[in-house]
C-alpha cells in the first residue's frame, strides 16, 4: 500500500498540496501537508532531499504545479495518478471521511 511506503517506511515523502479543510476531511496515512504549495505559496516545505517526493491533490493540477517547482530545485518528483479521488476510488473509500487514516 502507498501509505506503507510513505514517510513511516522512508521510501518517499507523501506530499498534500491540498487545503487544510480538504485534508482534515480525507487524506493518505503518512502525508506531509503543504497547503496551497505550488499554487497559493511557493514556499517550500521542509522535505529531506534524498528521498523522492510523491505529490498529490484533489486530481492532479495543483499537484503538478508543485512537482514543478520542486524539479526545479532537484527533488526527484512523482505525482500521483489521479489524486486523493482516485486514491479512494482505487481503496473503495471514496467519500469516507478519513481515507487510509
Amino acid at each position: 500500500m502507498l501509505e506503507a511506503r510513505g514517510a513511516g517506511g522512508r521510501g518517499f515523502t507523501l506530499l498534500d498540496v491540498r487545503e487544510v479543510d480538504e485534508h482534515v476531511f480525507a487524506h493518505i496515512t503518512g502525508d506531509v501537508l503543504a497547503a496551497g504549495f505550488g499554487t497559493r505559496t511557493r514556499q517550500r516545505p521542509e522535505l529531506d532531499p534524498t528521498l523522492p517526493v510523491v505529490v498529490y491533490c484533489a486530481r492532479g493540477p495543483r499537484a503538478r504545479a508543485a512537482a514543478e517547482l520542486l524539479i526545479r530545485d532537484g527533488f526527484d518528483v512523482a505525482v500521483l495518478h489521479g489524486g486523493m479521488i482516485g486514491w479512494q476510488l482505487a481503496q473503495g473509500t471514496a467519500g469516507h471521511r478519513v481515507a487510509g487514516g
